[in-house]
């Protein structure tokens, strides 16, 4: 099937990415501006604009089923998504605190917005989870990460998805200006990819890689610091979640690879 190919289904997956997050701009006027409701209400649209493009695309693309995904119900998949976010945030903390020593950075307190504490956390959760952790991973580390599974040994479905992701971020927003800044973001963003990916790898699951993107997000937005270079902290940002993949992949992605095939063999009809 065409539409299982890798040279297909990279750019497919980079306009779904796309289209689930530009559904956020038609969910949120549908509240008050300054309605509590319309962030958690974008971050809602952008996630179930990702689990129906991923249902319609493997339903009547393909013809494969969910589980192919690798979010399955199990009792370790909260744990997972904790310990996942637990060692993206612990990376965001140790470049953070390393840039501040090194005088890239200066810690910045919260943004004064006069909106309740409550509020401020249940916006960052929304945004982190529900409009970036969840889609992108059931996206990148579950849908295409099967498909390219398929017919690429596992090292190299880490490299492809996580180098596809961060070019993907060519057309993000940041806080790059020169040319190299912008490259650099585009390594820090691979990089971060790459732990994602790790995650999958070493779990056979895409559990532990919602919560690495979910926490990084996260951990990004409650520990605030202000750049005064900002090249060097991405090459900092870049060194701590590089480490972080090396150490969460453990001895090789292939050490999954056995769980994934058992698992897939169950999944299939």
């Amino acid at each position: 099937m065409w539409t299982s190919r890798p040279a297909v289904v990279i750019p497919l997956t980079m306009l779904c990415t796309i289209a689930a997050a530009a559904s956020a701009m038609f969910a949120t006027p549908l509240f008050n501006r300054s309605s509590p409701l319309a962030q958690p209400a974008a971050g809602l649209s952008v996630a179930l604009v990702a689990v129906l493009l991923v249902y319609l695309w493997r339903r009547y693309l393909l013809h494969r089923p969910w589980s192919g995904v690798g979010l399955p119900w199990r009792r370790s998949a909260i744990a997972e998504a904790f310990l996942g976010a637990a060692i993206a945030a612990a990376a965001v903390m140790v470049a953070n605190a390393v840039s501040v020593l090194a005088g890239a950075a200066t810690w910045a307190s919260w943004p004064e917005t006069g909106e309740p504490f409550g509020y401020v956390v249940l916006v960052i959760l929304s945004v982190s989870i529900l409009q970036q952790g969840f889609p992108e991973e059931l996206l990148w580390r579950g849908h295409l990460w099967d498909l390219l599974s398929e017919s690429l040994s596992p090292r190299t479905v880490l490299v492809l998805t996580s180098v596809a992701f961060g070019l993907l971020h060519i057309v993000s927003g940041s806080g790059a200006e020169s040319i190299g800044e912008k490259l650099l973001y585009i390594v820090m963003a691979t990089a971060f990819m790459f732990v994602c990916g790790a995650a999958r790898a070493r779990t056979g699951a895409a559990w532990m890689a919602v919560g690495v993107h979910s926490g990084y997000h996260i951990a990004t937005r409650s520990i605030p610091v202000e750049p005064t270079d900002y090249a060097v902290w991405l090459v900092v940002l870049t060194a701590a979640l590089s480490l972080a993949g090396l150490l969460l992949l453990g001895r090789s992605a292939s050490a999954a690879r056995p769980a994934r095939r058992g698992h897939d063999a169950a999944a299939r009809p």
